[in-house]
């Protein structure tokens, strides 16, 4: 279990790493689930939510979700829409299927 949980972070890590790379100094908050999560946490590396829903609950314009391995069986309708040049982003975490 810590084994799992640690892997889950260092790829957590590394999508952050790759989603600051990729969007460049203008992008917006990036949230992060996993299976492991809890939708009370704050959606950071760290306390990772637990549904992709939640994230797009609380995501804005410009903003980024990554997302741990794992099946994900959710209807996910964001609260806010993206804007031109400003997309809301889902992704997998670099390396792991997201089904």
């Amino acid at each position: 279990m810590l084994l799992e949980r640690r892997r889950c972070l260092l790829a957590m890590t590394i999508c952050l790493a790759v989603s600051l790379a990729v969007a460049g100094p203008s992008a917006g908050a990036t949230y992060f689930v996993a299976g492991l999560g809890s939708d009370a946490n704050p959606g950071t590396a760290e306390k990772p939510f637990q549904t992709i829903g939640r994230a797009a609950e609380v995501m804005q314009a410009g903003d980024t979700c990554c997302v741990s391995a794992g099946v994900y069986r959710q209807t996910v309708r964001p609260a806010q829409s993206g804007r031109e040049g400003e997309p809301i982003r889902f992704v997998a975490t670099p390396g792991e299927a997201v089904m």
